[in-house]
C-alpha cells in the first residue's frame, strides 16, 4: 500500500512567518523538502530565495491537482469497499439459502430413504388365513391355549346359537303358512243363517225325537 501524500503543516508554516518568511516561502519549504520541521523548513528558506509569482502560481495549481486526486482518489475507495460489502452480503444470503436448500433435500431424501425401507405386504398377504400360530414359551402357553380354547368354544356357541335361530324362524314361518292355509274365506251371512237352522234342527231331532220316545214308551208301560 502507497504512503499517504505529504501534507503541509499549518503550525509550521506559522512559525516560519513569525521569523520573517513569507508564507508562499515557507510552503514552498514544506513541499520541496516534504518536512514540517522547523529547522529543515527555516535552512531552505535560507538557502532558497523566495519564489517567483509564476512559481507560485504553478505551485497552487500542483497542490490544487494534487487535492482533487486525492479527494477522487478516496471517493473510489469507499466505493469500492462498499461494492465488496455489498458483494459480501450477497454472498452470505445466498450460502444460507443454498444451505436451506440443501438441508431441505437431505431432509427430503432421508424420508424417501425411510419410506422405501419399509417393507409392502405381500399380494393376497391381506386376504389369506393366518396360518399356525406357534405356542408361546412357559406360562404364556397355557395361556394362549386356553385363551384359543375359550375363543374356539365361544364361536361354536355362536353357530349353535344362530342355527337355532334360524330353526326357530322357518318353524314359525311354516306355522304360519299352514294356518293361512287352513283357514277358509268367511261364508256370506245368508249361508250361515241357513247352516244355523240345519244346525238347530239336527239338534233338535237328535234331542227331541228320542225323548218323545222314552214318553211314549213311559205311557204305554
Amino acid at each position: 500500500r502507497l504512503a499517504p501524500p505529504f501534507e503541509t503543516s499549518e503550525e509550521t508554516i506559522t512559525h516560519l512567518t513569525e521569523m520573517g518568511f513569507g508564507r508562499d516561502h515557507a510552503l514552498e519549504a514544506l513541499e520541496s523538502t516534504e518536512s514540517n520541521r522547523v529547522e529543515v523548513a527555516m535552512e531552505y528558506c535560507l538557502s532558497h530565495p523566495p519564489p517567483s509569482p509564476r512559481t507560485v502560481e504553478r505551485r497552487r495549481a500542483a497542490r490544487e491537482d494534487r487535492r482533487r486526486r486525492r479527494e477522487e482518489a478516496e471517493q473510489r475507495r469507499r466505493e469500492e469497499e462498499e461494492r465488496r460489502t455489498e458483494g459480501e452480503g450477497a454472498s452470505s444470503s445466498a450460502g444460507a439459502a443454498a444451505a436451506g436448500g440443501d438441508s431441505g433435500s437431505a431432509a427430503g431424501a432421508s424420508v424417501a430413504a425411510d419410506a422405501a425401507r419399509v417393507p409392502l405386504p405381500q399380494e393376497g398377504e391381506g386376504d389369506s388365513e393366518p396360518g399356525p400360530v406357534s405356542p408361546p414359551e412357559g406360562g404364556d402357553a397355557a395361556g394362549s391355549a386356553s385363551a384359543a380354547s375359550g375363543n374356539g368354544e365361544g364361536a361354536q356357541d355362536r353357530a349353535d346359537v344362530s342355527s337355532s335361530g334360524d330353526k326357530v324362524e322357518d318353524m314359525e314361518v311354516s306355522q304360519d303358512e299352514k294356518e293361512a292355509k287352513d283357514e277358509k274365506p268367511p261364508k256370506p251371512p245368508e249361508e250361515r243363517s241357513v247352516a244355523q237352522i240345519k244346525r238347530l234342527l239336527r239338534e233338535l231331532k237328535d234331542n227331541l225325537v228320542p225323548r218323545s220316545f222314552d214318553i211314549i214308551k213311559g205311557g204305554a208301560a
